[in-house]
């Protein structure tokens, strides 16, 4: 009989290499973490940035971080950059998913850092010192699971639109109609320990599962503002696309009512006004 290591690589799918994710952990829980951090990712057809992203990952400093890449069988040369980054760090799953929080569901199967951050294929970490500073500030609440800091928003370009983050007791009265405003999910830390108490992204949802799945921790949960800039966050993806501006509406609306949250009505109607327009103009 063939080695059990041997016949696994034998039975990998192609497409599958770098570190499979045939030989990592199948659960977050029960487990020592290896890394002080998990980023996932998921990725389609990113080459323009994917590249970026992984070196503001693989280039923080004084911190262990693994970077989870689950990537939809990308045609557009994604793979070879996949292949080219290839580091022990990088764990790289190829394979067709139904969209970004299928993905990130699978990857949370195989994380092994005790913070969790979910990152843009086209978005970078801020800076190589960001994840050092991050811990450094986490270690003053030592009870807290969640935390978040700033998201600067930049055009594909790279020119500044805004920055997105503040103290938690801001967003009190905050809409993003037709729901409630939340922290920037692109520069929230999840501990690895609230996907075991919360439910996950839910896959019916393909824009705004990640808004959900924060507004069910937060009805239970404090989250911790930590006054940095996380991530720059590229305005150019599905959920900023004007051709998806009805459909987020419709998600948006659904959030509220699945979390019995209530809306102003006049901004809900406006709201739904200027997503009607905006489709039209896509």
């Amino acid at each position: 009989m063939l080695p059990g290591f041997f016949l696994a690589i034998l039975m990998m799918k192609p497409g599958s290499f770098l570190r499979s994710t045939l030989f990592l952990p199948d659960s977050t829980s029960g487990q020592s973490p290896d890394y002080d951090f998990s980023v996932i990712t998921a990725c389609k057809d990113s080459s323009a940035t994917l590249e970026a992203c992984i070196q503001s990952v693989a280039a923080q400093e004084n911190v262990r971080v693994e970077h989870l890449i689950f990537d939809a069988e990308s045609k557009d040369g994604s793979y070879e950059i996949l292949q080219r980054l290839s580091r022990p760090e990088l764990v790289v799953n190829v394979e067709k998913d139904g969209g970004v929080y299928e993905a990130w569901n699978k990857a949370l199967k195989r994380v092994r850092g005790r913070w969790i951050i979910f990152l843009g294929s086209d978005d970078e970490l801020a800076s190589s010192t960001v994840m050092y500073e991050i811990l450094q500030g986490m270690s003053r609440f030592p009870e807290c699971r969640l935390f978040y800091g700033q998201v600067r928003k930049e055009t594909l370009s790279g020119e500044l639109i805004s920055f997105n983050g503040e103290p938690f007791a801001n967003y009190a009265n905050k809409f993003d109609p037709p729901t409630r405003a939340f922290p920037p999910h692109p520069a929230t830390f999840f501990h690895k320990s609230l996907f075991d108490d919360f439910p996950r992204f839910d896959e019916s949802y393909k824009i705004c599962a990640d808004s959900l799945h924060v507004g069910r921790i937060i009805a239970t949960e404090t989250p911790q503002f930590l006054d940095f800039v996380v991530t720059k966050f590229r305005v150019g993806g599905i959920s900023n696309s004007r051709r998806h501006a009805l459909r987020k509406w419709n998600e948006k609306l659904r959030i509220s009512r699945t979390l019995k949250y209530r809306i102003p009505l006049f901004l809900v109607f406006r709201s739904f006004a200027a997503s009607v327009l905006n489709k039209l103009r896509a």
